[in-house]
């Protein structure tokens, strides 16, 4: 009877091990006999998430993770620039002025004649010699011609597209009752700062009728980056 009871509790032990087994294997290891650690991180509730193989992300040269530098990155200057102005308030009649290049393109030349009318004044503008605005990049697609104020506020006069010889005529109004006038490359013709690739700016005439006086303005320009 003794024996029967000993047996009994060796099969009641074995089949307790064998069970305990099974529900705690051992960890698994690696052919040098270490633990294998598999990484994880959080979720943003704090769950730990298993770390996954994802390709493109561990690619550096993936073309989806990079920035696009092509993409042309402007920010907005104040600088100082000298130009002249003339003050055609209160004025009957007309009066011209000439337009010389600056040294982004020095070989523009033409003129302008302002005709005073009651709350406004037209301004009929000739320039030769515009080369493509794309010769300052691809962005630039055309010419804007601005009035810039004694104060150095900047107003969008219009846009000035050249003929294939470099030559444009515009006709435009203004109720600014002093001004100069510069034209500028822009990426389009609906900008509300000139760029600072500034081409060609007016210039008095020996007969220029009017209130005359230099402008050393101030005026916030898009520079490209």
């Amino acid at each position: 009877m003794k024996n029967r009871f000993l047996v009994m509790c060796a099969l009641a032990t074995g089949l307790a091990l064998s069970l305990s087994a099974q529900q705690n294997p051992p960890p698994d290891t690696s052919s040098s006999g270490q633990t294998t650690q598999h990484p994880t991180s959080t979720d943003r509730y704090g769950n730990p998430v298993p770390a996954t193989d994802n390709p493109q992300n561990q690619n550096p040269n993936n073309p989806d993770a990079q920035t696009n530098d092509q993409t042309p990155v402007y920010r907005v200057t104040v600088v100082q620039r000298t130009t002249e102005a003339v003050n055609y308030r209160d004025r009957g009649g007309s009066t011209e002025v000439d337009f010389k290049g600056t040294p982004l393109m020095p070989k523009i030349d033409g003129h302008a004649k302002v005709t005073g009318h009651t709350g406004r004044l037209a301004v009929d503008a000739t320039l030769h010699h515009l080369g493509p605005a794309r010769t300052f990049g691809p962005e630039y697609l055309t010419y804007v011609l601005w009035a810039i104020t004694t104060e150095g506020r900047a107003v969008n006069l219009g846009e000035v597209i050249p003929n294939g010889d470099g030559d444009v005529s515009v006709q435009v109004t203004s109720g600014l009752p002093e001004f100069g006038m510069i034209v500028s490359a822009e990426p389009y013709f609906a900008v509300t700062r000139p760029s600072d690739l500034v081409v060609a700016e007016n210039i008095v005439r020996r007969d220029t009728a009017g209130g005359i006086h230099p402008i050393n303005a101030r005026y916030e320009l898009m520079q490209k980056g």
